[in-house]
């Protein structure tokens, strides 16, 4: 049994008649229970281990869509970069609590931290991309809901 990561995903394209492709592709797709927006990533990445995924809820954006999903051990990055060649502007934000790291995917760049626990609260205010984690994610409040938990 894997631990889940958990994902949210944004992608958009400048092209609209593209966008328009891919909604309706999601929509087609979504009455296979492995269809939907997962299994139009899929196509894109046939690599990807889509059966790995789970919780899966989309929305569709003025230039794109929008993804949350949990996928097993690690966020699919492999995924992510080939979406980027393809021509498609990428943000991913992934967490693990379990696994305690955490990371945001930009640009072609993904930037990730490890063992969070290890960090202080004054750091996911001083650092912008523990700053941006923590926004995403809720770090800390997951922390306080620990510490009452074991008392």
């Amino acid at each position: 049994m894997p631990n889940w990561c958990f994902n949210n995903l944004d992608i958009s394209h400048s092209n609209p008649t593209v966008v328009d492709e891919v909604r309706l592709r999601v929509e087609s797709l979504e009455q296979d229970s492995w269809g939907g927006p997962i299994g139009f990533l899929r196509g894109l990445d046939p690599s990807w281990e889509y059966r790995e995924a789970c919780d899966i809820w989309w929305e569709p954006t003025d230039d794109g869509i929008t993804v949350s999903f949990s996928s097993a051990w690690e966020p699919p990055v492999e995924l992510y970069e080939v979406l980027t060649e393809k021509g498609w502007n990428v943000i991913g934000s992934y967490y693990e609590e379990g696994l305690d790291f955490a990371g945001i995917y930009e640009d072609g760049e993904n930037k990730r931290l490890d063992d969070l626990s290890e960090y202080d609260e004054d750091y996911f205010v001083e650092d912008d991309l523990a700053k941006r984690i923590q926004e995403e994610w809720g770090i800390l409040e997951g922390r306080e809901e620990i510490k009452y938990t074991n008392v």
